[in-house]
């Protein structure tokens, strides 16, 4: 159910007076939507690091891939767009791989 709120009020554009939005100066939605990312691209990072990946959430990976493929441009990459360049993967990639991908990461990267 949070999914569909959130992608409702991203979508349409919603402001709401949320204390999130006051203090980044952002929707409350679209915060919430930036540290999902963060926290699932970060997530398969460690993951990746660890040998685990089992633990990962595929849902987790396919909504933040969506919202990052909407919200963070495949070019320019670095400079003010801190990112590496998209690595190329399938469109039927799992999810968490075209999630890295997207994010400038790797994903047949392990350690």
């Amino acid at each position: 159910m949070a999914r569909e709120i959130i992608d409702v009020r991203v979508v349409a554009g919603q402001q709401d007076a949320s204390p999130v939005s006051a203090a980044l100066g952002v929707h409350g939605a679209a915060a919430i939507v930036a540290y999902c990312g963060e926290v699932t691209t970060h997530g398969w990072d460690l993951a990746t690091a660890i040998g685990r990946t089992d633990l990962l959430d595929d849902r987790l990976a396919d909504f933040s891939a969506a919202m990052a493929r909407r919200f963070v441009p495949a070019d320019p990459r670095g400079g003010e767009v801190p990112f590496a360049p998209v690595v190329p993967v399938a469109d039927d990639a799992p999810p968490y791989e075209r999630l890295a991908g997207w994010m400038g990461r790797d994903p047949t990267w392990a350690a």
